[in-house]
């Protein structure tokens, strides 16, 4: 049995989608033989069964603000106690805590390492890196020994897996906004009212996130938005003839279920994947929030209301983002853990 332990952290205002990408391959590697997943974490998280957590002692720093990400290397000696009390055969960490000098003192505390990444560059004594953006293929990470990199090793809720194929209406009749578990920018509200000023033939919906003031959503819904809580994406999005959306990993999910969209750059943590998905034109440019303009939206939409160009968008995504991309990654490690090496 090779036992397989998974280190993050997630609260409500930050590392959901952390959670949501280990969450994921966990599930992936326990479709392999012979294998245990448990996760170590040190604030509390909700984890679905079978997969044990184990929290360790020493608390994850808060603020005001919600949840910080300073240097975790101060759990180095007790995260080592837990690896070996569990035996651990190999450590997955996915944590913007974790710098290099945390994978250097933890390497000799486990027989295999592996490091989620979102960065292009990094130098760090792993075995495994995972970057499953659409910008992966460009990350540089040395000699480690196996990389899975790109669209191919897209790590996905298991809701989106074994997706293929698209039908979309010849016309946009439902446009669905979406900004995340939040909206501070009140990206949603300023969307839905450029829509509404200039097309008055389709349907707007915003999916309210759980952050999402109660006023706020009263308010949209106010103008004749339909306000969608608790929805189910996968759903959502196989109903929308176009998404408007921040350019985060929900671009992802979009890509695989194949439907047309326009992003927007909300945080610089997006820059990377906005353009690269714009330059393959898996989604239509928006461009950087702070820059928005009814009238450039306007342009955008017409454009993408034609159904030769939603249809070729919809393919590209689909084949530029892969929906088994947990999978794959999990046959890679479990294949390593084996010493059948890997890709």
């Amino acid at each position: 049995m090779k036992r397989i332990a998974i280190r993050l952290d997630a609260g409500k205002s930050i590392g959901i989608g952390h959670l949501m990408r280990c969450m994921a391959l966990a599930e992936g590697l326990q479709r392999e033989e012979d294998v245990s997943v448990l996760f170590i974490c040190r604030n509390r998280i909700s984890i679905e069964e079978p997969f044990q957590v184990v929290y360790l002692d020493i608390p994850y720093p808060m603020t005001e603000g919600g949840y910080a990400v300073p240097s975790i290397r101060d759990e180095i000696e007790e995260l080592a106690e837990v690896l070996s009390e569990y035996r651990i055969d190999c450590l997955i960490v996915d944590h913007y805590g974790a710098d290099d000098n945390y994978f250097q003192c933890i390497r000799g505390a486990v027989p295999c390492l592996v490091c989620i990444d979102d960065s292009v560059r990094r130098h760090i004594p792993a075995d495994i890196m995972i970057n499953g953006n659409i910008y992966g293929t460009e990350a540089e990470y040395g000699s480690v020994p196996v990389q899975l990199l790109g669209g191919k090793y897209t790590l996905l809720r298991r809701e989106f897996t074994g997706l293929s194929g698209r039908r979309l209406r010849q016309q946009i009749e439902d446009v669905y906004i979406t900004s995340g578990g939040s909206d501070p920018l009140r990206f949603c509200e300023r969307i839905a009212a450029a829509l509404r000023e200039k097309f008055d033939n389709i349907r707007i919906h915003v999916i309210a996130g759980a952050g999402f003031e109660r006023d706020y959503v009263r308010n949209l819904k106010d103008t004749g938005v339909t306000v969608h809580t608790d929805a189910n994406m996968l759903q959502c999005m196989q109903d929308a003839d176009l998404f408007i959306s921040g350019a985060g990993s929900t671009l992802y999910e979009l890509a695989v279920t194949g439907t047309p969209s326009i992003s927007y750059i909300l945080a610089d943590n997006q820059i990377r994947i906005a353009e690269r998905m714009w330059k393959e034109n898996c989604s239509a440019a928006g461009g950087r929030w702070e820059e928005f303009d009814s009238e450039r939206l306007s342009a955008i939409f017409h454009n993408i209301s034609d159904y030769e160009t939603r249809r070729r968008m919809s393919e590209r995504a689909q084949k530029t983002i892969h929906s088994d991309g947990a999978l794959y990654a999990a046959a890679q490690i479990v294949s390593f853990l084996n010493g059948e090496g890997g890709e």
